[in-house]
């Protein structure tokens, strides 16, 4: 059954860091995966409301909504996924294929970029083995050689005795882009084999200890741990490597540009109102011209008529702005298509439009907040009692999935890894510096004393995830972190709220 045939079921996660001093990370992940078949109730849907409570010092204006959006970087991919026909003993069957066709050079060049995207593929898979060995940047203290690492070790070594040797043995039958997908997802995959057999090694498995010394045996150390400058070179390559291979996995941000049409639908609402004005005016004047009643009724229209001539273009320039403002205010602010380029089954090239993604942005103050929102940021700071107003942004963002595309790939389950950096930069200007000095009491020592401390601001966010399935069924999570910065920048995260505290379900009937 592919995805096509389904209907979906959805999950959304999140996750919120440091990123470095100026930048706050947030991480999304929009997980979609079959549910019963039939045709889908509605499409599958991510909604998110951040809602950013600013500290007292941190004025947030009109201006703030574009320089918000202006400072926002924003990344998407997909997930490593699974095949439907997936990559079993390490085999890879468009370069199995590739590799029948012989001198057969012009079928070679056709096929090749089909083999290029499963050769990445693999070793995206691959690599995600190797990851899933770890658990918040450590290794599993469970980990077990024989069920977490060697399948993988296993792989690489075919990709190396299988393939590698043999664009190495006869480089010319192999198209370039072939070649260097194969060599560099060996490099690629050798280096990162080696590097968690060594983690593995350091934490005293026996087995990962053999496997690593038969690895460096057939393949040599992946760097000269002893140059500086070689392993400078070596963690730039493998940055470098890292790219590549994951770039299959990368979606184009396509941004639609309808501004200039709702402008122009504006002005030509404003235009058709002002004429329209004009000529009922001129209208009126004409039959009043023609009466043999030439009093008050008269003199009025002639007025009338005056008035028209004179603010007919300034009635037009105000129906525009006002039109314009109303629409802006009911329309996002961005707008983009998620498109993915694919090679099918066939080796032709497709562009999918995966999804449509929607942004805006607003401020007001925190007693505008929906009351869900209120009630999670006034747990933020259960100590305060009643929190008094406060500054707040509210930044919207939707995704809502085209099925049909989606299920025009070859894979069992797809997710989006969506990343948002927020730059504060601009909040930081109007904070204190980040030391003060405090006069106390030591009751220790039965004197007064002068200390140092920091001076922090609080930058609360309040999440409001929610995810559509295509049964028309509704989750909805309230998650709450507080952001501690300083004029120097951003210092950590906070979690005062227990994650997945507070969330409902709404079923469809």
């Amino acid at each position: 059954m592919t995805l096509g045939d389904a209907r979906y079921l959805t999950h959304l996660s999140w996750n919120v860091s440091v990123h470095d001093a100026s930048q706050l990370e947030l991480v999304l992940d929009y997980a979609l995966r079959p549910g019963l078949p039939g045709e889908p109730a509605a499409a599958p849907r991510f909604d998110l409301q951040l809602f950013l409570v600013a500290p007292n010092a941190v004025d947030l204006d009109r201006a703030s909504r574009e320089r918000f959006l202006g400072d926002l970087t924003h990344r998407m991919r997909l997930h490593t996924p699974r095949r439907q026909r997936g990559f079993g003993k390490g085999r890879i069957p468009a370069l199995d294929r590739y590799l029948e066709l012989g001198l057969d050079l012009g079928t070679k060049r056709r096929w090749a970029p089909r083999v290029v995207q499963d050769v990445k593929l693999f070793a995206n898979r691959v690599n995600q083995c190797l990851k899933d060995t770890f658990e918040r940047g450590e290794l599993k203290p469970d980990l077990k050689y024989k069920r977490d690492l060697r399948q993988a070790v296993k792989q690489v070594r075919v990709l190396r005795e299988r393939y590698a040797h043999a664009v190495r043995a006869n480089p010319l039958l192999f198209d370039e882009t072939v070649r260097e997908a194969v060599l560099g997802a060996e490099e690629y995959l050798t280096a990162q084999v080696q590097s968690v057999l060594s983690r593995a090694s350091l934490a005293g498995k026996r087995k990962a200890t053999k496997a690593l010394l038969q690895e460096v045996g057939r393949r040599g150390s992946a760097a000269d741990v002893d140059s500086d400058y070689a392993l400078e070179c070596y963690s730039h390559r493998l940055s470098v490597l890292k790219k590549f291979v994951s770039s299959v996995l990368y979606v184009r941000l396509r941004e639609v540009r309808r501004d200039r049409l709702y402008r122009n639908l504006a002005a030509a609402c404003g235009a058709a109102l002002a004429a329209s004005f004009a000529e009922v005016t001129r209208y009126q004047t004409s039959m009043a011209m023609g009466t043999t009643d030439f009093g008050l009724r008269v003199a009025f229209f002639l007025a009338l008529g005056v008035l028209a001539y004179v603010f007919k273009d300034r009635l037009k320039d105000f129906a525009k702005e006002y039109l314009g403002r109303v629409v802006s205010r009911r329309l996002p602010e961005r707008e983009v298509m998620v498109e993915f380029d694919y090679r099918d089954r066939e080796g032709s090239e497709r562009r999918l439009t995966l999804a449509r993604q929607q942004e805006s942005v607003d401020t007001g103050s925190t007693l505008e907040l929906p009351p869900e929102v209120y009630y999670v940021w006034t747990r933020l700071s259960p100590e305060q009692g009643r929190r008094p107003p406060c500054d707040a942004l509210r930044y919207s963002k939707s995704l809502v999935v085209n099925t049909r595309a989606i299920g025009a790939l070859e894979y069992k389950r797809i997710s989006f890894k969506d990343v948002l950096r927020f730059d504060v930069s601009s909040f930081l200007g109007n904070l204190d510096d980040p030391a003060r000095q405090l006069a106390l009491f030591d009751s220790k020592r039965a004197s007064s004393v002068l200390v140092t401390t920091s001076k922090v601001y609080y930058l609360d966010l309040v999440l409001r995830l929610t995810s559509r399935d295509g049964f028309g069924n509704e989750q909805v999570r309230l998650e709450a972190v507080r952001v501690v910065l300083d004029k120097s920048g951003l210092l950590r995260v906070d979690r005062p709220v227990e994650a997945g505290r507070y969330h409902y379900e709404a079923w469809a009937a």
